[in-house]
């Protein structure tokens, strides 16, 4: 490893090496059950179970600003960690008006048992009410809907803490990440306008304990923490369908806003900088898009089929607290195929794709401070060759 001549006391640069070899074995089971218990009700019920083990060393080899390379920090953990989850659920589809309104009522519970190697449990659950109501007014081409329910989200089961332990120069610290616990709501509305359907939806959540991700130092690895409080609002407009015979078209446009406020878990993997960004403020969060659209054509005639993509982002947040927005992008992919057909080319197709058509290497992240920066792939040409058996 070099010496990296950047950087501040701070908020210094490092130079990282990682290793990582875990395997992970799940095992579970499934069931889910339908009856039509009366003319107008619908009942649904079901179960999930799994169990997960992962184990194998991680390993971590960092130098700061400033340091000589005999300076290094080195890291290596392993043991083996275990999860534990159980779920249920029942549901009714009650059609309270026949053809106009439809509602659907359930409960879902979910439990989760963590057990690490260093004989930390951790546990977590949640009942979760969930209520939705479908209406059709007028006639088939137009429905409503509205939706509220609770939803529950565990963390990735994966424990650095023992890594960035042995980084820090402190001791082992208790695992403090939360489930992440939200209200959602939905409301939108589609429309069949002939062979086009349109649709609108509005959506909130608000959460609890709202789960992210940062990075260790410059490696690949990353752990997750909560915010205290978040919410996640927006709007999403769509259109699809054909038209001529031998087009399809989609376009879609979406606004979105999302904050965390404080931080309630996760803290071990948080530097003092980090911990006092995250404060009783509201910050944007740094996978927060506001504004994304996007839209396609696609021609077929026979074999052959021929398409082009366009997407546009407004960029995502960067700098300070994620204050900052990129600029905007906008890139193209193009698509062309054929399916031949005769006794020995039956069911082979020849594809070409054309990504990022216009070479636009935008920036994803710049200095974000847990995701680094990383940059859009430039243009490329894959061939593919699909043959069904």
């Amino acid at each position: 490893l070099q010496a990296v001549q950047s950087g501040t006391p701070a908020d210094p640069v490092t130079a990282d090496s990682f290793f990582e070899h875990r395997t992970v074995t799940d095992m579970g089971a499934q069931g889910d059950y339908t009856d039509p218990i009366a003319r107008d009700h619908l009942l649904k019920t079901g179960f999930q179970i799994q169990a997960s083990e992962a184990h194998g060393p991680v390993s971590v080899e960092a130098l700061s600003t400033g340091q000589a390379p005999g300076q290094a920090s080195f890291s290596t953990q392993g043991g083996s960690d275990h999860d534990y989850q159980e779920s249920g659920y029942l549901q009714d589809d009650w059609s309270a008006v026949p053809g106009r309104v439809v509602v659907n009522a359930g409960l879902r519970l979910d439990g989760i048992q963590y057990h690490f190697a260093d004989g930390t449990v951790s546990d977590d659950g949640e009942l979760q009410p969930r209520l939705g109501v479908n209406y059709t007014p007028w006639s088939p081409d137009t429905k409503f809907h509205a939706y509220y329910g609770k939803l529950f989200q565990p963390a990735p089961a994966e424990d650095l803490r023992d890594t960035f332990a042995q980084l820090d120069g402190t001791t082992l610290r208790p695992y403090d990440i939360k489930s992440e616990k939200d209200d959602y709501y939905e409301v939108g509305v589609d429309h069949q306008a002939g062979p086009q359907l349109i649709s609108v939806d509005s959506y909130y959540k608000q959460a609890v304990n709202l789960l992210d991700d940062t990075q260790l130092l410059n490696t690949a690895l990353t752990e997750p923490y909560n915010y205290a409080q978040g919410y996640v609002y927006g709007t999403e407009g769509s259109i699809s369908g054909r038209f001529l015979d031998h087009f399809t078209d989609f376009a879609s446009y979406t606004y979105e806003i999302a904050q965390g406020s404080g931080a309630s878990g996760g803290l071990f993997a948080l530097t003092p900088s980090q911990q006092a960004g995250l404060s009783n403020a509201w910050t944007y969060l740094d996978h927060c898009q506001m504004d994304t659209a996007n839209a396609g054509l696609t021609y077929s005639l026979g074999g052959l089929t021929v398409g082009l993509t366009g997407l546009y982002g407004s960029g995502l947040r960067t700098g300070p607290n994620n204050v900052n927005s990129l600029p905007p992008h906008f890139t193209m992919d193009a698509t062309a195929s054929y399916a031949f057909s005769g006794d020995w080319l039956e069911d082979v197709k020849l594809q070409l794709d054309v990504t990022n058509l216009t070479d636009n290497i935008y920036p994803i992240f710049v200095d974000n401070g847990f995701n680094g920066s990383h940059y859009a792939e430039p243009r490329a040409f894959l061939v593919h060759v699909i043959k069904t058996l």
